[in-house]
C-alpha cells in the first residue's frame, strides 16, 4: 500500500501546491485568516457533494461501500453534533472566522468556478476509474491541505494553540491517514487493466490541478494580487 500512496506523491509533487502559496502568502494575519478559513469552508461543503455524486456514478458495490464510509464520517457517523462542516466552523470562530465571514465569500468567483470545474469533470466521468482517481486526486493531499489551513488560522501562538485543540483539527489528523488508504485501496484491489490505469492517473491528475487553482486563487485573493492567468 506503500508504495502506491508514495507513487501517487511522486507523480503529483504536491509540495510545489504549497511552497508556492506559502511563497506569495508569506505573512500571516488576522484579516487572510478569514479569507483562507471561509473559502475553505466553502470548498468543505461541496466536498461532501462531489462524495455523493460520485457514489450515485459508480457501478461497482465493493467500491461503493468505501467511498459510502468516507460519506459516513464527513457526516458525523450518526453524530449530529460531529459533522465536518459543522466542526469546521466551531475551528474558524476560534480564529475569528465569522458567519458574516463566510457569507461574505460565499459567491466569490473564482473560487466557486474552480469547484463548478471539479464538479463538471466527475459528471463527465465515464467509468469507475476516473471516478476513483479523481476521489484519490481529493484526498492524497489532505495532511497538507489540513495543515495549510490551520497554519494560517494561526496567526499568533495563543490562537494557533487554540485551533489546533479544536475537535475538527484533532479529527483530521486521526481520520485523513485512513481515507488516503481507501482511496489507494480502491486502485490496487478494483483497478487492474492497463486502460483503467490510465483513466484512473488522467483523472487524478485533473483533480491535482483543481487544487493548483484552488490555492493560487486564495492566495490571490488573500495578497490582493491579480490572480495569473495560464496561457497554455
Amino acid at each position: 500500500m506503500e508504495k502506491y500512496v508514495d507513487f501517487f506523491n511522486d507523480l503529483c509533487a504536491p509540495d510545489q501546491i504549497f511552497e508556492a502559496f506559502r511563497d506569495q502568502v508569506r505573512e500571516k494575519s488576522p484579516a487572510r485568516a478569514k479569507v483562507i478559513g471561509a473559502l475553505w469552508y466553502h470548498l468543505s461543503e461541496a466536498i461532501v457533494d462531489v462524495l455523493c455524486v460520485a457514489l450515485a456514478k459508480l457501478e461497482t458495490p465493493q467500491i461503493r461501500h468505501l467511498v459510502a464510509q468516507t460519506v459516513y464520517e464527513e457526516l458525523g457517523e450518526a453524530s449530529p453534533d460531529q459533522i465536518h462542516t459543522d466542526l469546521l466552523r466551531q475551528m474558524l470562530r476560534v480564529a475569528d472566522v465569522t458567519d458574516v465571514d463566510i457569507l461574505r465569500y460565499s459567491g466569490h468567483k473564482g473560487i466557486n468556478a474552480a469547484i463548478d470545474g471539479l464538479m463538471g469533470r466527475l459528471h463527465a466521468c465515464q467509468s469507475d476509474a476516473e471516478v476513483c482517481g479523481l476521489l484519490l486526486g481529493m484526498e492524497l493531499i489532505a495532511y497538507q491541505n489540513v495543515d495549510n489551513v490551520i497554519d494560517y488560522l494561526s496567526y499568533d501562538s495563543e490562537i494557533g494553540t487554540a485551533v489546533s485543540d479544536t475537535p475538527w483539527a484533532r479529527l483530521h489528523h486521526q481520520l485523513e491517514e485512513g481515507h488516503i488508504r481507501r482511496a489507494v485501496s480502491i486502485f490496487v484491489d478494483h483497478v487492474t487493466a492497463l486502460h483503467d490505469q490510465r483513466q484512473f492517473t488522467k483523472s487524478f491528475m485533473a483533480t491535482m490541478r483543481f487544487w493548483d487553482e484552488f490555492w493560487s486563487t486564495i492566495a490571490a485573493e488573500a495578497t490582493g494580487r491579480p490572480l495569473a492567468v495560464s496561457t497554455e
